[in-house]
């Protein structure tokens, strides 16, 4: 199935922060959230207004400087910008770099486009969100979710999942601050790309512009969450194996056999073995230690269908424990250490030994890998969206 002719039925309960597609407005990106301050440079000229659209600065371009949470509310450089929230808006063709503290130094910088709120909200320290269309939000999203060589009906696929994951987020933060943040949290959001992940990221946006994923809800068409990971390992798995707040529907309901390892291979497919130290554990996992104590024991209590690791029971020396989810342990103490729930653990001196590590993410959904296998052997995006999906349909929404 192609893209082309997609039907738009009936969606009902617009905004209704479950399943309800959002109006036209623009996504709330989160880029900084607590921090002190972060570098910031304005290509163009600029205007900084308030919320109701008074102006408080205006000049530019701007070399490098600060943007920080003061004594005297948002400080650009040495001027105050009030309390805020502001709105730092560049000239239509202009966009606003911005870089962060990375390990006492500053982060490599991302280009954003649209416009930048910046606020200081309950002396949390500084926030910034860029607010930017949809479409040229999922077009920064895809190089930041793929690699510049995936093959253009992966690409399309994803800017699918991308758009509709994002839209569904909308619709169930549109009272918060913001939709959601630049890391894998929500999806990788790097700004504007370049090179040939950028051409091929608008490609796809072009050829997807407005369609999204849907299934057949008791009460009509509604799009859904769509999760998606690097590598499922094999075969997907049920979105509530490692989500307990998530309804079961059919397109997540996992259990979709992948060919992921034919385009990933051996070293992306598997991991391990990793070692944790006690004191790691603890140390990420704060709430979890004040319970038991030094952690002195992981089980796997059970496991899902394919193997992998659905729940956890830490045991302290003193024979007192607590149960978590799998998944919620592995983001605790590092993803890119912990790369899947599909492993075993063992104790190992004053720590823990992962091993059998198979695959990269929390295998619902789409998976990226497979997802690139399956366009190697001519797949198109639908072919590809309605496998890992299944009952989902493709529905032009804009």
């Amino acid at each position: 199935m192609t893209l082309g002719g997609c039907r738009k039925p009936d969606l009902g309960g617009a905004g209704d922060g479950r399943f309800g597609v959002v109006g036209a407005r623009d996504v709330r990106v989160l880029l900084v959230d607590g921090e002190r301050d972060c570098r910031i440079r304005i290509d163009s000229r600029f205007t900084v207004r308030t919320r109701s659209g008074e102006t408080r600065l205006s000049g530019g371009p701007v070399g490098w400087t600060t943007l920080a949470a003061g004594g005297r509310g948002v400080m650009l450089g040495d001027k105050s910008l009030g309390s805020g929230p502001v709105e730092i808006v560049p000239e239509r063709s202009g966009s606003i770099r911005l870089a962060g503290r990375d390990s006492g130094g500053w982060s490599a910088d991302g280009r954003y486009p649209g416009i930048l709120r910046v606020g200081v909200p309950d002396s949390r320290g500084l926030q910034v969100i860029n607010v930017v269309d949809i479409e040229t939000y999922v077009a920064c999203v895809l190089p930041g979710e793929l690699f510049p060589d995936f093959q253009r009906e992966a690409y399309r696929a994803q800017a699918v999942a991308a758009r509709t994951y994002v839209l569904f987020q909308m619709a169930r933060k549109a009272s918060s601050e913001y939709d959601v943040d630049s890391s894998q949290r929500s999806q990788v959001y790097p700004g504007l790309p370049s090179g040939a992940s950028a051409d091929r990221a608008r490609e796809a946006v072009q050829h997807t512009r407005g369609i999204v994923a849907t299934w057949a809800a008791p009460g009509g068409e509604r799009i859904f969450c769509t999760y998606y990971s690097s590598c499922c390992g094999g075969t997907t798995q049920a979105v509530t194996n490692w989500r307990d707040d998530s309804e079961l529907i059919p397109p997540l309901n996992g259990g979709v056999r992948c060919d992921c390892q034919s385009a990933a291979g051996g070293k992306r497919f598997f991991w391990g073995p990793v070692r944790l130290s006690a004191a790691d554990i603890a140390a990420k996992l704060p709430s979890q230690a004040a319970k038991v104590g030094r952690v002195d024991a992981i089980e796997i209590i059970d496991r899902t269908p394919v193997g992998r690791a659905k729940t956890l029971r830490l045991t302290g020396s003193d024979g007192r424990s607590v149960t978590m989810m799998s998944e919620t342990f592995r983001l605790a103490v590092g993803s890119m250490k912990i790369r899947s729930t599909h492993f075993t653990v063992r104790r190992d001196r004053d720590g823990f030994v992962f091993t059998d590590g198979r695959g990269f993410g929390h295998a619902s959904g789409l998976c990226q890998w497979g997802m690139e296998a399956m366009a190697r052997r001519g797949f198109d995006a639908g072919s590809i969206l309605k496998h890992y999906y299944p009952g989902m349909h493709l529905t032009r929404v804009y």
